[in-house]
């Protein structure tokens, strides 16, 4: 069962009159940043990958740098992408975080789309979280525990959370600047709650307010932290004597930010916070019924939820096999008959029960402050209360990440403390081979960011049954293929590409994207007649989807070239011609080529 924090006096200084430099705050902060930035330093020159497009380079809002902003701030986070049009617009909810976007407009200003000005503000920002977090564990902890003790169990937690691997596709994907951002800011909307609880400066809370709103601006995520900061001062206030101020000033600061900030995103995106759609891409807890989409009933869907949680526990105790994408089917439709979802359901009860237990009794230790923590911050991301779009992915994991790094520090640093214990070595050297072993999974990782083909056939091993990354696969060999002057090799890609599409659609048999795709590759095959299906097929899907109507009416006339020059079925050639036609009524060579096959088709 879990300790009650020791009690004590408040702290007053932050800085340890130890000369040991490790326990210095600011010394300890700068070392922990700076291996942050060592640890990820080969990836300052890597490209841009996966959703860096939809807010750097294809973004027309970040495009316009400081001109820019103004959209930025008043649009959805993917509008400078997909522009006006609203069918693009389709993941669920809609996201409002303009704040990452902001800076990449101010990058983009002064650099231009200069990968490795991106790939340095990412790593940086990382670098400073990872130090700042080690001053706001000692700001919490340090009255409870004493200097040396703190100094260990911070240290402890800040480079668990610095080099584990999970928090690579973060660091790697510009795109997930956002997830930094709103760590940061939130921590630091805690570090200045704690501080005015011991200081009753009331300036502090209105800060922490601040800060709040800043980190929701980030990413919405940052709102778990109304409930993580009162879990954090409760904790606190059994164990340690402070000057006890009132609630309001903080209450009132923390709660307007929100408000403020969920006004803004409704006047910018509207009331919904989602709802649940029949395309797989966007909500995977769907299923075919025949030849229709039908909603997952609610065990199926609870137990894909519980499912994927418990493959979250999985990542962090084992983060070996890594993939930037958990896309359905990665995660089966299911029930709790799959063992799995059933235990990851039990044990997720067993830890909420545990938790308010133990938080009733007062018995409110660190362990149970990091299970609590890991509990809070996932459950936005959870698709328990809110739909996510997918199953589960690691870049959701950043923060609640940190609740297991405190967890596992606050059960290992007591026996650190007293390392002359035999048991104390053992439980050292355990944590150095675990921070080595993390660390060289972390450096070899970020070169698989290197590209997105790179990225991709990685992490395809691990997700084999991802339609997405099927579909994505195909996209890059069918892009080269198109490049190719090589006849041969151009071939050789091309049914090479087909083979990831035709997995794609066999896992998602509406894939819209995956059918385009596959047209494309079949055109290039000279496969016109299933090339024409496949492009019927989209249009079909979505009469909306411009892309496909130029490549069906392309398909279409070499077709009936084909047959022309093959002298083969007339008829089939005319009708070819002139649903082409139809299509674009002012090509001059389709109409050429409708009037050779009528002129052979009439008896000499």
């Amino acid at each position: 069962m879990a300790q009650p924090l020791k009690q004590k006096g408040p702290g007053k200084k932050e800085k340890s009159n130890s000369g040991s430099w490790w326990m210095q705050i600011g010394w300890a902060s700068v070392t922990i940043g700076f291996l942050a930035f060592i640890l990820y330093s080969n990836s300052l020159s890597n490209g841009f990958v996966l959703d860096d497009s939809l807010v750097i380079t294809k973004n027309n809002f970040t495009n316009k740098g400081v001109s820019g902003i103004g959209d930025i701030l008043t649009h959805d986070t993917f509008q400078g992408y997909y522009g006006t049009d609203a069918d693009q617009l389709k993941i669920t909810g809609g996201r409002y975080r303009p704040l990452s976007i902001v800076f990449f407009a101010l990058l983009y200003q002064l650099f231009g789309a200069n990968p490795f000005a991106f790939h340095f503000w990412n790593v940086l920002l990382y670098a400073v979280c990872c130090g700042f977090l080690y001053r706001v564990l000692r700001r919490i902890f340090e009255p409870s525990l004493g200097t040396n003790a703190i100094a260990v169990f911070a240290g402890m937690t800040a480079l668990l959370f610095t080099f584990h691997p999970i928090h690579t596709e973060v660091v790697n994907n510009i795109k997930s600047n956002d997830e930094i951002l709103c760590l940061m800011l939130s921590l630091a909307s805690l570090y200045l709650a704690v501080k005015y609880w011991d200081t009753n400066r009331k300036s502090l809370a209105y800060m922490s307010g601040i800060a709040l709103f800043l980190g929701c601006l980030a990413k919405e995520n940052a709102v778990v932290f109304l409930a993580i900061i009162p879990l954090t001062i409760y904790i606190r206030k059994a164990s340690v004597k402070v000057i006890n101020p009132s609630y309001v000033p903080l209450i009132f600061s923390l709660g307007l930010s929100f408000l403020v900030y969920f006004l803004i995103r409704y006047s910018v995106l509207g009331w919904s916070l989602g709802e649940a759609t029949l395309d797989l891409i966007n909500n995977p807890f769907i299923k075919m019924s025949g030849d229709t989409w039908v909603h997952c009933s609610n065990p199926e869907k609870m137990a894909m939820i519980f499912w994927s949680l418990g493959k979250y526990i999985q990542l962090l105790f084992f983060p070996y096999w890594l993939s930037v994408d958990y896309y359905p089917r990665f995660v089966e439709v299911m029930t709790f008959a799959n063992p799995v979802a059933l235990v990851s359901l039990l044990g997720y009860l067993a830890l909420g029960a545990w938790v308010v237990y133990s938080l009733w009794k007062k018995q409110g230790g660190l362990l149970v402050y990091g299970v609590a923590f890991y509990l809070l911050a996932l459950s936005i991301v959870s698709n328990i209360f809110f739909p996510v779009g997918t199953n589960l992915a690691e870049r959701f994991l950043f923060s609640p990440s940190l609740g297991f790094c405190i967890a596992v520090a606050g059960i290992a640093y007591p026996y650190v403390v007293h390392k002359n214990q035999w048991n104390g070595k053992v439980v050292l050297i355990l944590f150095v081979m675990v921070i080595i072993l993390f660390g060289v999974r972390t450096y070899i990782r970020n070169y698989d960011f290197i590209s997105n083909k790179d990225l991709m056939l990685k992490d395809i091993k691990v997700a084999e049954n991802s339609a997405k990354i099927q579909n994505a696969v195909g996209a890059l060999i069918a892009e080269e293929a198109l490049i190719s002057q090589d006849p041969v090799q151009k071939a050789e890609l091309s049914k090479s590409a087909l083979g990831y599409l035709d997995k794609a659609i066999s896992i998602h048999p509406t894939y819209l994207e995956a059918f385009y795709m596959r047209g494309n590759v079949l055109f290039m095959l000279g496969n016109y007649e299933n090339a024409i299906k496949d492009y019927r097929t989209c249009i079909n899907l979505n009469k909306n989807f411009t892309s496909a109507y130029p490549n069906y009416a392309m398909a279409l006339r070499e077709q009936g070239r084909s047959i022309i020059a093959s002298k083969g079925d007339m008829k089939k050639a005319i009708s070819s011609l002139e649903e082409s036609l139809k299509l674009y009524p002012d090509e001059q060579e389709t109409a050429k080529l409708l009037e050779e096959a009528r002129r052979l088709m009439t008896p000499q």
